[in-house]
């Protein structure tokens, strides 16, 4: 995680930022089948600011 707020650091996103970008409910969805290694999970958030929810998602998947 401290290289995720690093790279939000770096790409110049702060915690004011996530909160005009995304609302505060989250919702979330989880399986694991039996025949799968890992899990598969989908999480959800409201966007406010569809501008500032893209570059957050960009800070977030870049080089990963």
């Amino acid at each position: 995680m401290q290289k995720v707020f690093q790279d939000f650091a770096t790409s110049g996103i702060a915690a004011d930022d996530w909160k005009a970008a995304f609302g505060l409910e989250l919702g979330a969805l989880a399986d694991w089948p039996s025949s799968a290694h890992w899990p598969s999970l989908l999480l959800t958030l409201p966007v406010l600011d569809m501008a500032k929810a893209s570059k957050i998602i960009e800070a977030f998947t870049r080089d990963r």
